[in-house]
């Protein structure tokens, strides 16, 4: 199981629609399962992700919570695509 805290200049919504872009059925092809305005579920046989956005006005950024298991490979790509 892998739990990482983000952060990114991405508005907390992009980043939950890059998270369904990366790891759902186009991407690492797993069942979103859950699509809340800032979370996202993932499931398949081979493992899931959570993904959670919250803005931190306070610091100008998102916060990003990615919980993961099984999936090292698709969350590091991930990753780099909203932390710049």
């Amino acid at each position: 199981m892998q739990n990482l805290e983000l952060w990114t200049k991405m508005a907390p919504e992009d980043v939950i629609a890059r998270a369904v872009d990366c790891f759902g059925p186009s991407g690492a092809g797993l069942r979103l399962v859950k699509r809340l305005p800032l979370e996202a579920h993932f499931d398949s046989p081979a493992g899931s992700v959570v993904v959670a956005a919250r803005p931190d006005p306070e610091h100008h950024r998102t916060v990003v919570d990615v919980v993961s298991r099984e999936m090292d490979r698709d969350v590091d790509r991930f990753r780099k695509q909203i932390v710049r």
